[in-house]
């Protein structure tokens, strides 16, 4: 029986993205995903995956190399658990800590949008000063005490596969001092501006994919506004133009969705209402 949390075996399609998740460069690794969605219609096939290169690949990459190792012994299966009730994305609003100990440290866990995984990389604050925070590995979720989050826009179905879900957790947990890395807060603040463009253009790419699977021809202004988007996927930064392509390919996807008479997956109806600021 597969625990409520986790995703069951890989796919070959999996495993063709996780020998991707390192290797492939940011618009080859969309295009694996575009392939699939253009398949199935499922956000839920890829949501994982996109948001696996998106956060936590990401993350390790630039502040914890490291992890590449457990990221992959874990299958690709990694939430990047931030979010906290009430804390609107300021570091000083984490509830989350870590405690040293006599071994390690004590993990203070309180997060709002745990994604179904077999690990995770969790953020929290450090008591070892003001101007750092902490990341923290964690090699198996399977038993910790996750309260399923019941909202529609936070369940995505697989198909005949476990669907991926959303989870709210608090726990306390032992945590080995090699499984902490601390950074500077503004070295991170820095960092975690691109994680939300990340997160909307991989979104924005993806999408018009729904609408191939339905029959719905792209036309060649939304095919190249996406390659565009596609090629700045594997430079260093997202900047203001690609949030203005991004939206653009949103909007251009919503709209045909909704000529088509398309049923879209609540957390896409939830974008599309965000966007039309609903």
């Amino acid at each position: 029986m597969i625990a409520p949390n986790q995703l069951g075996p890989l796919s070959d399609f999996e495993r063709d993205l996780l020998a991707a998740l390192f290797e492939a460069s940011e618009s080859d690794y969309h295009r694996l995903m575009m392939s699939r969605l253009s398949k199935t219609g499922r956000l839920g096939d890829v949501f994982s995956w996109m948001v696996a290169r998106n956060v936590p690949c990401f993350v390790a990459a630039r502040f914890w190399p490291q992890l590449r190792g457990a990221i992959e012994a874990a299958q690709g299966r990694v939430a990047f658990a931030a979010a906290e009730p009430g804390w609107r994305g300021r570091i000083g609003n984490l509830q989350s800590r870590i405690v040293e100990q006599e071994q390690g440290f004590l993990l203070q866990l309180r997060k709002s949008y745990w994604m179904s995984s077999n690990a995770a990389l969790a953020l929290a604050r450090s008591e070892q000063t003001e101007d750092s925070i902490a990341l923290v590995w964690i090699d198996d979720c399977s038993s910790l005490p996750l309260q399923v989050r019941e909202e529609a826009e936070l369940t995505l179905e697989r198909g005949a596969a476990a669907a991926l879900r959303h989870f709210f957790v608090e726990t306390q947990l032992s945590v080995p001092a090699d499984r902490v890395r601390h950074i500077a807060v503004a070295e991170y603040k820095r960092m975690a501006t691109q994680i939300p463009r990340r997160e909307y253009s991989s979104l924005a790419i993806l999408a018009p994919s729904l609408l191939l699977r339905q029959g719905i021809p792209e036309d060649p202004r939304i095919d190249n506004l996406r390659n565009e988007l596609l090629a700045a996927r594997d430079q260093a930064t997202l900047g203001g133009q690609q949030q203005a392509q991004a939206r653009m390919l949103l909007e251009n996807f919503f709209s045909k969705a909704q000529q088509a008479g398309l049923e879209l997956p609540p957390m896409l109806q939830r974008m599309r209402q965000t966007l039309e600021g609903k």
